[in-house]
């Protein structure tokens, strides 16, 4: 078995935090920009289908990590998230329910500060964070982490939905 450790310093948690944060910023603009150019001046149904290139973004913030257990920030620095229990890695699934809490930031920073090796995430999926110059290998394909991409897309497109219907109606009172 590959040598895993427990014990992340602090400023590799905050060096790793800073990569996976440019690196999604920039593939997130990548994704929005296109629709931001183009809707101006169009129809309201046009300007509408591109909403949908735009619910990429949190999408691929959400799988950041579906890939092995490792964001690009995590290859780099040699980390790996992995179950709690049997040190496995983590499945796409578990992965995509820890960062479901990256919605509230400023506590997630707070409580990796705290704990570096396990956020409120890493609690909540059942997962943590290890240091391994060996990560260890999913011996899943790669149907998995493209199944869990499409289910959070789906279901943030619905979410969206959802919400666009509640704000018109919200509006139409008025």
């Amino acid at each position: 078995m590959p040598p895993i450790t427990d014990q992340i310093s602090l400023n590799t948690r905050l060096a790793s935090i800073v990569i996976d944060q440019a690196v999604m910023i920039f593939l997130c603009s990548m994704a929005v920009a296109p629709a931001a150019f183009l809707v101006e001046g169009l129809s309201p149904f046009l300007s509408e289908a591109y909403d949908y290139p735009a619910l990429l973004a949190p999408t691929m913030y959400l799988c950041k990590d579906t890939v092995n257990g490792r964001s690009i920030g995590k290859r780099l620095l040699n980390l790996q998230i992995v179950n709690e229990g049997d040190r496995q890695v983590a499945s796409p699934a578990r992965c995509v329910v820890r960062n479901v809490t990256l919605l509230i930031s400023p506590i997630e920073l707070l409580i990796a500060m705290l704990n570096p090796s396990r956020r409120l995430g890493d609690r909540l999926a059942g997962t943590r964070l290890k240091f391994s110059n060996e990560p260890l290998r999913d011996s899943s394909r790669v149907g998995p982490v493209i199944s869990v991409f499409f289910i959070v897309y789906a279901l943030i497109i619905l979410t969206a939905f959802l919400l666009k219907g509640w704000q018109k109606y919200l509006f139409m009172l008025n």
